[in-house]
């Protein structure tokens, strides 16, 4: 599951699923998938999205959301993969440790579920 962060702040967007999670005595646990992997998807608080570049126009828009997201880690896990070294790669446990290993991918330290922990980051966040 990838999900999406303020770039300035390195925190979860206010629209990113920590996924499901049940609260109790024993503190935050979560239930079923959470989030793996969060790229950017706000330039910062006060500029919303992040820069897109048409095709062949060459007019820029802002995108906004986790579906903003998605591509960003697809496009590092294909890059990953152009390297012969890498085709054994066939988990999602696989993909990550072939991301985690890359430039500009930084681990979330913080378990928490606070905006900058990893219930609402994942384990790692994409530059």
């Amino acid at each position: 599951v990838v999900g999406g962060h303020v770039e300035t702040s390195l925190k979860a967007a206010a629209y990113s699923s920590a996924g499901t999670v049940s609260g109790g005595a024993g503190g935050i646990i979560p239930i079923g998938k959470q989030v793996d992997i969060s790229a950017s998807t706000e330039r910062s608080d006060w500029l919303p999205g992040i820069v897109a570049a048409g095709t062949r126009s060459g007019i820029t828009v802002a995108l906004r959301g986790t579906s903003s997201a998605a591509p960003q880690v697809a496009r590092r896990l294909g890059m990953a993969l152009m390297d012969p070294a890498n085709h054994g790669a066939r988990t999602l446990p696989a993909f990550l440790a072939l991301l985690s290993g890359s430039p500009g991918v930084i681990p979330v330290a913080d378990e928490g579920v606070l905006p900058s922990g990893k219930l609402r980051l994942g384990g790692w966040v994409l530059e």
